[in-house]
């Protein structure tokens, strides 16, 4: 999408804010690459982090030796179910 100014002979151009705002279509479209790239970042840094840390305990227990992983399985589903249920029953037009 192409903006075309009239300008006499020997007037300067106009600047880019004389132009006039730039088109939505670009401006979403920028927009949606910076929103891509910020997610890419984010997402980078939590795998780094985690690729960093996951080892590093500073002499403590870890995580296997704090929880029993098939009770951590088990009691997860059995508690998020019910206060779902509840919240949905609590908030239902009625």
């Amino acid at each position: 999408m192409n903006v075309t100014v009239a300008v006499e002979a020997g007037e300067p151009l106009p600047t880019v804010s004389e132009a006039g705002p730039a088109p939505k279509r670009v401006v979403v479209a920028y927009g949606f690459w910076i929103f891509l790239l910020s997610d890419i970042v984010m997402f980078s840094a939590l795998f780094a982090a985690y690729a960093v840390l996951r080892h590093a305990n500073a002499g403590g227990p870890t995580g296997a030796q704090l929880f029993n992983q098939t009770r951590v399985a088990i009691e997860t589903p059995s508690r998020s179910v019910p206060r779902s249920s509840l919240w949905r029953s609590a908030n239902s037009p009625t």
